[in-house]
This record gives C-alpha cells, structure tokens and sequence, in this order.
C-alpha cells in the first residue's frame, strides 16, 4: 500500500493592514529650528567672468594675446619657408622619413645603426639647434613654457632628425617597421616627410 499522503502546509496568515498616520503640519516642529539668523554665503564670481580680480583677469588676456601672435608668426614663418627648409636641404621628401622624440644624447651613428635595418641610407640629419636660447613665451595657465620654445644650448640636439634612403621603398619600410622602436632605451616615432609631401601640413606645436 502506499504511504499516507503527507499534511497540507500551514498557510500564513493574512497580513493586516497597518492604518497610516494621519497628516500633519510642521508647527509642532518649529521650536527644534534655529533662531539665529544663518551665517552669509561665501562671494561666488559671476558667470563668465573666469573668478579672479580684474587685474588676473586682464594678465591672463594679454598672455593669451601674445601667445596667439607667438603661434602665428612662427607659423608664417614656417609656411613661407616650408618648401626649402633648411633640415632636409638637398633630400629628396618622398626617399625621406622623420625621426622624432630623440634622446638628446642620440649621435648620428647611434641612428644610423638603427636605420639602415630598413634599407640603405643615404643621408640622415640630426637636427641642431642653431640660435641662441631665448626667454619662451609662457605657456597658458602660468605652467611651463609654450610647446616649441627651446632653451638648450647651441650645437645641441633638438631631439629629431631626418634620415634619406636612396630607395623610396625603404622609405616606406622604415615607416612601417621602426616606428616606435627604442633608441638608447626610449621609443621614438618615424614619420614621413610631411613638410614636403602633405599640401598645408604644418606641426602641432603651430596648431
């Protein structure tokens, strides 16, 4: 025989619902609040005014001002001059690669070593600099100096170069393939010859 079925579950009660408090006013809470008059808000500058007193203010324009014509008369300069720079005189763009973020201590040799894995070099320039430091314009904000001012010595490295291949084709490997390749332990950036190549192109320092 089979066994006896087993007893049906208890079921819960029903729940009874809990009348709600009746509503009331704030009157019998008035006596918890303050008296005292509250403490005055901190001066807040108006919108658009950038906070600051008018002579920061006015600073900070005249800065932003001679940035701005710092930008675009080394622009002009570069545009009026793009098509024979002195870097690459004599190099021919298309056979041509640029190698930036150079450590200043880089020699033409240590490049060229470093290079000629893509094919045969023909010529290569490490960039110097050839004028006397001068004060940079201050950047923006107070904080450094302006991207492309230059404050090392003369003779020195300005931490880019450009390298011609005799081959266009190795050009082109040298692009591909060493781009982001460590020289004296820090990667650099190979680059086509933009200057030459890229109508309108002009560096990112000059916007």
């Amino acid at each position: 025989p089979l066994p006896p079925p087993p007893p049906p579950p208890a079921w819960p009660k029903p729940s009874v619902k809990k009348k709600p408090l009746p509503y009331t006013g704030v009157s019998s809470f008035l006596s918890s609040f303050s008296s005292s008059p509250p403490s005055p808000r901190p001066s807040v500058p108006r919108f658009g005014t950038g906070g600051g007193s008018l002579e920061a203010r006015e600073a900070k324009a005249a800065l932003a001002s001679s940035h701005a014509l710092h930008i675009s008369k080394s622009r002009d300069l570069y545009l009026s001059t793009r098509n024979t720079p002195a870097s690459t005189s004599g190099m021919k763009p298309l056979h041509t690669v640029f190698v930036g973020r150079l450590d200043y201590g880089v020699t033409e040799k240590d490049l060229y070593r470093l290079m000629s894995g893509a094919g045969d070099v023909k010529d290569l320039k490490i960039i110097k600099v050839t004028a006397p430091p001068t004060a940079p314009v201050k950047a923006l904000g107070g904080k450094g100096s302006a991207r492309g001012a230059s404050s090392r010595p003369l003779g020195s490295s300005r931490g880019y170069a450009f390298v011609e291949y005799r081959d266009a084709a190795d050009a082109r490997k040298a692009y591909d393939t060493l781009d982001g390749s460590s020289l004296l332990g820090r990667p650099i950036v190979v680059d086509v010859e933009r200057g030459n190549t890229v109508e309108g192109w002009v560096p990112v320092r000059l916007g």
